[in-house]
């Protein structure tokens, strides 16, 4: 057993964050697409999950970890929120390629109008139609509220462009 190995896993563990005023980032090893990985036992875990178990508890069966962030490396159980995989894939980002600003929310040149569609799984809910793309962006909040319940927000609707 290497030396590293044998030292007490939360000391490992914390010398490899960097505690800045909002996130903590670790600084360790990272998978591509720059979650945290620590070895715990023989065993790779994302450094988070161990963060969040540490310091809140077990992560409820069926749910998986939200950043809030929305920064992979943070391991700050602050911004650290457990959700079903579904909301989890909600709230991701927008594409490289949206227009409008808002989730669910694309120009249709045939109609010349800004169109609301939220996919769940195999079903696309439609919302409408819209000559404004913040009204547009309003009722895809509003539609995703009704589709999603109490797991959605209005506020998750916007992100901020890259």
């Amino acid at each position: 057993m290497s030396m590293q190995q044998a030292q007490d896993p939360q000391q490992r563990f914390w010398a490899k964050v960097n505690k800045t005023p909002d996130c903590w980032l670790w600084t360790g090893g990272k998978t591509g697409e720059g979650y945290g990985v620590f070895s715990l036992h023989g065993r790779d875990v994302r450094a988070y999950r161990y963060a969040y178990e540490l310091l809140v508890g077990a992560i409820p069966r069926g749910l998986v970890i939200d950043h809030l962030c929305r920064v992979p490396a943070c391991v700050n159980p602050a911004h650290l929120q457990p959700v079903t995989p579904q909301i989890n894939s909600q709230r991701q980002g927008l594409r490289t390629n949206n227009t409008s600003g808002y989730r669910g929310v694309c120009w249709r040149t045939q109609r010349g109008k800004w169109v609301v569609r939220v996919r769940v799984g195999g079903t696309v809910y439609s919302g409408g139609s819209f000559d404004d793309v913040h009204e547009a962006g309003r009722a895809a909040a509003e539609l995703r509220a009704r589709v999603y319940g109490s797991g959605w927000s209005p506020s998750m609707a916007v992100w901020p462009h890259s």
